[in-house]
């Protein structure tokens, strides 16, 4: 007999799952997936193949796929996990309004972050308070307002503390550092 445990919140253009299958399971997509997946083992671990990249995740790491990254999925049958889900578009809109004008290149976030680092733990502790008022009062996620709040901070979370290819563009104020001869040519 399998003993699955699914604990899940499906908001809109984002979910958060606290997940335990009770058995083996492998996910390989059919098609590249245009979404981000954030994949936090509770217990256990986590093959995650995004191409030719392999990592193994475990509860001392937090995994995240890009769109169109993520092609094969395994997890033992012990493992729990806690996945999220935020559809590209509205992150990536999420990011803009953060930086101030457009995104020109996909997000990319890094692969791999350690779980007890100070973005590791913000998201975890985040997830931890979603699913305790989740079991708690559910009656709260009625309330689209709530729902926003959560996915907005989550998201912000995702691009403001964890490495992706516009960490330094967001640490400079949304503005690309101007080279040294730009500089010379303005102040000319």
């Amino acid at each position: 007999s399998v003993n699955t445990h699914i604990l899940g919140h499906l908001l809109g253009d984002f979910s958060v799952l606290d997940l335990a299958y009770g058995a083996t399971v492998e996910v390989k997509p059919e098609a590249a997936p245009d979404f981000y997946l954030v994949h936090i083992p509770v217990s256990g671990y986590a093959e995650l193949h995004y191409g030719k990249v392999q990592t193994r995740s475990t509860p001392e790491t937090i995994s995240i796929s890009s769109p169109s990254a993520l092609s094969y999925v395994y997890m033992e049958q012990d493992t729990r996990h806690f996945n999220i889900r935020f559809d590209r578009e509205p992150l990536e809109a999420h990011l803009q309004s953060l930086i101030g004008h457009e995104v020109h290149a996909p997000l990319v976030l890094q692969v791999e972050t350690p779980s007890q680092s100070t973005a590791g733990a913000a998201l975890i502790q985040t997830l931890d308070s979603l699913f305790l008022q989740a079991r708690t009062v559910p009656q709260m996620f009625v309330h689209k307002q709530i729902v926003e709040q959560y996915k907005n901070l989550l998201m912000s979370i995702l691009v403001s503390m964890f490495q992706h290819s516009y960490t330094e563009l967001l640490r400079n104020g949304g503005h690309n550092p101007v080279p040294w001869h730009v500089r010379q040519a303005k102040d000319y």
